[in-house]
């Protein structure tokens, strides 16, 4: 790990070009200008205004990110021996497996609460691009996770790979506020009470049967895609399949391919109509 002695013999603060810091996640000294923290695998990024923005060079805000730190450890540095298996993964998240179960639950509130709001106030809502926008990163945040495992042959160590949770823990995220039209109902009005602008027509049945369909349309298509290490930057993916859902009333029950993309292949959506750098 770097202290300072070290961090003053590295090549890049020896140009004059790089500073000592704080790491704002773990406080331990550290290198600005995007230096990878030798200890919690933070990228200190210059621009970041706030502690709830999102940082693209981590995938998370540092709130977030500071939380996931303290109830486990995340970042290369965090997984030990086995950091050259996560850098094979750079953009995944490597936490321990307890950690990983840590995690879901940690988010399953937050996305159910953005998947609600986008799929109920719909697309003609002037905050719609906002909670869609809210859906797909928490998504995206999810799919990030993995821990680092033997195969299941076992072998030796460096048969070791970067693994996901079975799908029913992924279930439960979404599960634990929308399994049935009550659940879904109380998620709604949980909502109203927080911001009445949401839904000013109140919570009708017709609204809570829609919203539920969709919900489980949703999380029908993206279980495949949080199970999976194959591909882990899915978040274009996400925001074609909760439109699609939203704009349609009734939805393919196609199966995920069998292919290096786990997604399910909606009407209209091929590699080459998704956006990667959106």
């Amino acid at each position: 790990m770097h202290n300072e002695r070290h961090l003053k013999n590295t090549p890049e603060y020896r140009s004059g070009m790089f500073r000592i810091v704080i790491c704002p996640v773990c406080g331990h000294p550290t290198l600005d200008m995007y230096w990878i923290c030798a200890h919690c695998g933070w990228e200190y990024d210059i621009e970041l205004q706030t502690e709830d923005e999102e940082s693209p060079c981590n995938g998370m805000s540092l709130r977030e990110y500071r939380e996931l730190y303290q109830i486990g450890g995340t970042g290369m540095a965090r997984v030990g021996k086995d950091r050259w298996v996560a850098n094979l993964h750079p953009r995944n998240i490597p936490v321990t497996k307890t950690t990983l179960r840590k995690m879901l639950s940690l988010y399953d509130d937050r996305l159910s609460r953005a998947l609600c709001c986008a799929l109920a106030i719909g697309e003609d809502h002037p905050r719609f691009q906002e909670w869609l926008t809210k859906a797909c990163y928490h998504l995206q945040t999810i799919t990030s996770f993995v821990y680092i495992g033997p195969y299941p042959d076992g072998g030796p160590y460096f048969t070791r790979r970067a693994m996901k949770l079975p799908e029913k823990y992924y279930a439960k995220a979404f599960d634990a506020f929308c399994e049935s039209p009550e659940e879904c109902r109380d998620r709604l009005e949980s909502l109203r009470d927080e911001d009445a602008e949401l839904f000013p027509n109140g919570i009708t049945g017709e609204l809570v049967d829609r919203t539920l369909a969709k919900y489980l349309a949703v999380k029908r298509y993206t279980l495949p895609m949080l199970t999976n290490t194959s591909e882990f930057n899915y978040f274009s993916f996400y925001r074609h399949i909760l439109l699609y859902v939203v704009e349609h009333d009734e939805y393919p029950e196609f199966p995920a391919p069998d292919t290096g993309y786990k997604y399910p292949p909606l009407p209209g959506m091929s590699e080459c109509d998704i956006d990667f750098d959106y």
